[in-house]
């Protein structure tokens, strides 16, 4: 016979999956992204010759992803966002690194640097919302926003690095924050952006927000391993160097956050992953020679720039093809014709045109007529003068291509109070990502609909 205790018993954890897990919180997180980090420097680091001990732990105490597909385009700007928001570029408005700007004029003040420009609810919202003390150090799209109560933007609003460490600070809140931390720290500026020390720097400053300011909610993003696959290609020696150099500053973030609260949950993220690419395709050479790009030649002390245009080029790895004038069907039939032609030719390296609602699925460059998708090895460039195929002199890493590409898959790594052990989750969804650190914080997000990852040991491997 079924007694009511019993009962209840078999009811209890149904309903606290329906009450939103309330048995997998944690009083706090501390969420690391690791920009342009492919999961097999950790997943397959001994295969590899990689000493990774930190985040080789989260394997074992955790769970983790075996590759996380991204969102288009595979950049970092638009996949923090989502990793932040669990929405599509489409939706939370952040589109590529930089705006469409055809002109060339408006850079690189065409970054989404400020959290205004994020039209979807952020964890730092959801959290902030929820009473809970939050921090940032150098995650993107953060800068003004009333939500993180301590945060150290990534700033970059000119391209004169003086200026830039100078914005830092006064972006930085609150008042005088950062200043008063460098008194105590050292500097936080002036360290050159592709060496350890930049990195090291950013874990010093986090690590001492985490000591002092005990955060419920923190965001920490590192650059190194993204800096040094671009320079010399993912799994080269120094890209390897970089990931074990990050792997140690994951070990002090970790480290501090639970001197900080023993409950506390880590996530270890990346934006994307890279590719090796030893060709760049010009695209708007092609369209110059059409007469869709109209350029004003290069003179003395002055590049090529573009006077006036019908259809543009809107590059990542790939490619968005934006219309001046979307309904100018004779245009859009001419780009056809030029991106077909292109595409004909194995050497350009096009691995397919995309349109209507091909496009549309992505999810990603709103308003393009055409979404070019490049084969690894080649990328799309900006250049308006010179030859249309160019060959590099040694290989690059690149990312930007559409995220079906399995060389793009980010990282996820998740351990702490509440999150099951070894376990292994898959190929997942970059947009589950924020539903779940939301739901291991209690918070909830208010346009993500994903579902939460079965990360939480009491929900089972659902």
């Amino acid at each position: 016979m079924t007694t009511p205790r019993a009962l209840l018993g078999g009811l209890a954890a149904p309903l606290l999956l329906l009450l939103g897990g309330a048995q997998a919180e944690a009083k706090s997180v501390l969420m690391i992204s690791i920009d342009g980090m492919n999961p097999q420097y950790v997943t397959e680091a001994e295969a590899r010759g990689l000493k990774m001990p930190n985040l080789r732990r989260f394997m074992v105490e955790g769970a983790y992803a075996s590759g996380v597909r991204g969102v288009t385009p595979t950049v970092s700007w638009p996949s923090a966002v989502a990793l932040m928001t669990g929405t599509p570029p489409a939706r939370s408005g952040v589109l590529n690194n930089e705006r469409f700007e055809p002109s060339d004029r408006n850079k690189p003040a065409g970054v989404y640097l400020y959290a205004r420009d994020v039209k979807t609810d952020t964890l730092w919202d959801a959290a902030a919302r929820a009473g809970l003390v939050t921090a940032n150090v150098d995650q993107l799209a953060s800068v003004g926003s009333p939500s993180v109560r301590y945060d150290i933007p990534r700033y970059e609003p000119t391209g004169w690095a003086t200026e830039n460490l100078k914005a830092t600070e006064v972006a930085s809140r609150p008042a005088n924050f950062l200043q008063e931390m460098e008194a105590r720290l050292g500097p936080y500026n002036g360290v050159d952006f592709d060496t350890p020390d930049y990195d090291a720097t950013r874990a010093r400053f986090a690590v001492d927000i985490l000591r002092t300011r005990k955060p419920q909610f923190m965001s920490v993003h590192l650059s190194g391993v993204d800096v040094e696959a671009h320079a010399h290609a993912p799994f080269s020696p120094e890209a390897n160097r970089a990931a074990e150099g990050v792997d140690g500053l994951v070990g002090q973030l970790r480290a501090a956050a639970l001197a900080a609260d023993p409950d506390a949950v880590v996530v270890v993220v990346s934006d994307h992953g890279q590719a090796p690419a030893t060709r760049i395709l010009n695209l708007r050479i092609p369209f110059i020679e059409a007469g869709l790009i109209r350029i004003e030649p290069p003179a003395p002390g002055r590049a090529a720039r573009v006077a006036d245009w019908k259809a543009d080029v809107w590059a990542a790895a790939g490619a968005a093809i934006m219309l001046k004038d979307p309904a100018d069907a004779a245009t859009r039939a001419k780009v056809g014709e030029v991106l077909h032609r292109l595409a004909a030719d194995p050497a350009n390296g096009i691995a397919r045109i995309l349109e209507g609602a091909e496009i549309e699925k992505l999810q990603g460059f709103p308003g393009a007529a055409f979404v070019v998708d490049m084969k690894s090895g080649t990328t799309v460039g900006s250049a308006l003068v010179g030859p249309v195929l160019v060959e590099r002199p040694a290989p690059v890493g690149v990312h930007g291509y559409l995220p079906d590409n399995l060389q793009m898959d980010a990282s996820f790594f998740i351990a702490g109070k509440g999150i099951a052990a070894g376990r292994n989750l898959g190929r997942v969804d970059m947009l589950q990502v924020a539903p779940t650190v939301a739901r291991a914080l209690g918070v909830k997000l208010k346009d993500a609909t994903a579902p939460v990852l079965p990360v939480f040991a009491a929900e089972g491997s659902r």
